[in-house]
């Protein structure tokens, strides 16, 4: 994995495969982002604070999905930088991302992705600093 260093963040990842949890919450951790993790929206939710300054979410997750967390968090924390990535499902990918990109989301990754794009798009998003909500 190439990981090149990013900008010092706090990220939230919510990813509810546990293995590929653990690849990225590693490869973000050794870019030099706090990395906090949850499998799911609503623990999401729950570790959101005003401090995180990236979330990077699955879209298809049990208990809470990735559309009704971007949707939260545009309410409750409009400032946050989101990524959001997918593997599909049952749905079609490209057309849950575009939903999330419509939804507010500032960068989508489809699933499988490599370690240069998720690192390169946590960077384009916080070089976009200030948060813009």
């Amino acid at each position: 994995m190439g990981a090149g260093r990013v900008p010092w963040a706090k990220l939230l990842l919510v990813e509810d495969d546990d293995g590929l949890r653990a690849v990225l919450e590693r490869l973000l951790t050794e870019a030099g982002l706090e990395v906090l993790t949850a499998q799911n929206g609503k623990e999401a939710l729950a570790k959101l604070t005003p401090d995180i300054d990236v979330v990077v979410s699955d879209i298809i997750m049990p208990e809470m999905d990735g559309l009704d967390l971007l949707t939260r968090i545009r309410k409750e924390r409009p400032g946050t930088k989101i990524i959001a990535i997918s593997g599909g499902g049952i749905q079609d990918k490209e057309h849950v991302l575009e939903i999330a990109r419509r939804m507010g989301a500032g960068r989508v990754l489809a699933k499988p992705f490599t370690s240069e794009q998720i690192l390169g798009a946590v960077r384009e998003l916080l070089d976009g600093r200030p948060a813009d909500g």
